[in-house]
């Protein structure tokens, strides 16, 4: 087993701190059943441990705590924190103050009554993501009938495949700001309870406006230790919020290299 090309960068970087270990293991095998089994030298059984890796359904993440917590080993996210912050539905509450309009079904059953009456435009989404980059609609207007929803939905569930996690989001549709035609979003780390990293991450310029440090400071207290908020700026010049991840599954920002962010991990844990 080798490190995935996407994160050997990750690996360097977090093995030039001198202060974290590296153990890899076998995604693909463990995605299709296979038993957890790490492939370098087990860490320092006192030391916190952090995967960084490819996404994992819920049930697959409980999985992997389980077999690290069997292994004497401490993981660093719950199985509960993990589902608060990767489904971002389960986060909104603490949010919506700062985000657009969601709506979130378990399964694919959505009531376009509802729809219609909620929201003027909206993007779909599972409870995870979006199918950004295919032919399916990113903006879809209302009012919209049962059956033209229904048949979006069934291409949706479609293109996401077995990465399905769920059920529907119905989310709002907002304009975001464009400068240089690219958007203004910043993707901020946080950490036991602070700030680790705020950087932006849609190649726009570095002089682009930051979020408000009152907006980024009021989100630092989500239930789990290590998590993501994606922040945009709108048309209009105010913020919202795009998503929550989990810390341990959300891309480093594009505009911030590796060695920084492991160097800034390691002196926070």
């Amino acid at each position: 087993t080798e490190v995935d090309d996407e994160f050997e960068p990750e690996t360097d970087a977090a093995l030039a701190t001198g202060e974290l270990d590296v153990a890899i293991f076998d995604y693909e095998g463990f995605h299709k059943g296979g038993e957890l089994e790490l492939t370098s030298r087990t860490p320092d059984p006192r030391l916190p441990v952090i995967y960084r890796g490819w996404m994992m359904l819920p049930d697959e993440y409980a999985k992997l705590h389980a077999a690290l917590s069997t292994m004497g080993l401490i993981p660093f996210v719950s199985p509960s924190a993990y589902e608060s912050l990767h489904l971002f539905p389960n986060s909104y509450k603490a949010v919506s103050a700062d985000s657009p309009g969601l709506l979130a079904y378990e399964g694919t059953e959505v009531n376009a009554e509802e729809v219609n009456a909620s929201f003027g435009r909206f993007m779909m989404k599972d409870w995870v993501k979006s199918v950004k980059g295919t032919s399916f609609p990113s903006c879809i207007e209302t009012p919209i009938s049962q059956d033209e929803l229904d048949g979006l939905i069934s291409e949706f569930v479609r293109l996401r495949g077995s990465l399905f996690t769920k059920g529907i989001v119905i989310k709002e549709y907002v304009d975001l700001m464009r400068r240089g035609g690219k958007t203004n979003e910043w993707r901020a780390f946080y950490l036991d309870g602070k700030q680790l990293t705020l950087n932006r991450s849609s190649d726009q310029a570095a002089s682009a406006p930051r979020p408000p440090k009152r907006m980024v400071a009021r989100h630092a207290n989500l239930p789990s230790p290590f998590y993501t908020v994606d922040y945009a700026e709108l048309e209009d010049g105010s913020w919202t919020i795009l998503e929550t991840g989990d810390g341990q599954v959300s891309g480093i920002a594009c505009s911030q290299g590796p060695d920084v962010f492991y160097r800034l991990l390691a002196e926070g844990l």
